[in-house]
């Protein structure tokens, strides 16, 4: 019998990565770090959670400007 997994909130880089080696239940990410996956938009001049002045200015930052929760 098929399992079925409900899955709420799930996060895909640009790049196509979405998960890495080591996948399971308890590791959704595998082995990789989940917040390894957004790190790039954290370090933009755009991020609405920056805190402090600076950040990157390119591409990332470009996408980064229409963020809003």
């Amino acid at each position: 019998m098929t399992q079925l997994l409900r899955v709420q909130n799930f996060m895909l880089s640009t790049d196509g990565f979405g998960s890495g080696e080591g996948q399971s239940l308890e590791r959704p990410f595998g082995h990789a770090d989940p917040a390894q996956l957004a790190s790039w938009a954290g370090a933009t001049a755009s991020w609405p959670n920056r805190t402090d002045p600076g950040g990157t200015r390119g591409l990332d930052d470009y996408f980064t400007r229409d963020f809003t929760n």
